[in-house]
């Protein structure tokens, strides 16, 4: 049997089980294949079906924890390429700039735009000392909270933060060039979601009136597939694949790295997934100057492993 068949074998028991444990695997392959699969070969006692069994025990374990992720995500600087690590410091993070629309002055001068704009599409949260969480339902409301820090707050408390994590944790650059995501399919290749994040923001002050925000990102796909039924629409691609190992490049740091050199290594075929979800949580601490520190991000994730190749 070849490596492709026992692949889809272990893919279709993987799904079945949705497990990591090895021994469930182990226990439940050794009932199902009693049968031996040839004679035994020269010189040993058992049966052919072992070394079969070995390759099943080993791509079940790989298939299953590529269904399931639950990990904490590292952001050091020193785990991604220079020129790209500095490209999402500059485009997400970087103070806000002043605007240059007329207009958003004479409304909301004291938070950035792009919060404006997405304040309608994410939600909006405020935790007090007593535990209590209340939603925050204006952006009137939300200057109200943040005082002094509105401008530093909302600058994180929209796409910006929502991005820099999507780009930093699913469509990594490494410092030798080449991408990686935090998610894989079963045979190692590395996914970017594409489907919307539901994002959550909650905001928290300390016992020193600095402001903390916890962070959570969700997608689910097949909350997509739900959409695209009811509305008879085609189901969009859900997640792209980065380019196999063997076509990606290596780009070195010669300081004249651009943008496209590292879309080239990312941009592989466009894809559907079903019944996937994953949530990112991440904490970010505002200093008394407004500075944000992003703490610790972790991931759980399910099912992006597998796609529909029949769409």
């Amino acid at each position: 049997m070849g490596k492709p068949l026992v692949m889809s074998v272990a893919n279709n028991f993987a799904h079945q089980l949705k497990s990591s444990g090895a021994e469930k695997f182990e226990s439940l392959l050794g009932s199902s294949l009693s049968v031996s699969f040839g004679p035994p070969r020269a010189g040993q006692d058992q049966p052919v079906k072992r070394d079969l069994l070995d390759q099943l025990i080993d791509l079940l374990v790989e298939s299953s924890v590529a269904y399931e992720v639950s990990k904490t995500i590292d952001l050091a600087p020193e785990l991604f390429h220079p020129t790209y690590w500095r490209d999402l410091q500059n485009n997400y993070l970087a103070k806000p700039k002043l605007r240059e629309s007329v207009e958003s002055l004479s409304q909301h001068k004291l938070v950035s735009d792009t919060f404006v704009r997405d304040f309608a599409a994410s939600v909006y949260r405020y935790r007090s000392f007593n535990g209590k969480s209340i939603d925050i339902g204006s952006v009137d409301d939300f200057i109200g909270l943040t005082g002094k820090y509105a401008m530093q707050v909302s600058h994180l408390a929209c796409q910006n933060l929502s991005l820099f994590l999507s780009r930093a944790i699913f469509s990594r650059i490494k410092p030798d060039g080449r991408s990686d995501s935090a998610l894989h399919l079963a045979d190692g290749t590395p996914v970017t979601p594409t489907d919307k994040m539901v994002a959550t923001y909650e905001l928290s002050h300390n016992l020193d009136g600095t402001i903390s925000m916890a962070f959570t990102g969700t997608i689910d796909t097949h909350a997509t597939e739900l959409q695209a039924t009811q509305t008879q629409s085609i189901m969009k691609h859900t997640a792209r694949l980065h380019k196999s190992e063997q076509e990606q490049r290596s780009i070195s740091d010669s300081g004249q790295s651009n943008g496209s050199s590292f879309l080239d290594n990312l941009d592989g075929k466009r894809v559907v997934i079903r019944n996937a979800n994953l949530e990112i949580k991440v904490k970010v601490d505002f200093d008394d100057h407004g500075q944000p520190a992003i703490g610790q991000v972790s991931l759980t994730a399910q099912g992006w492993d597998k796609i529909d190749d029949s769409v």
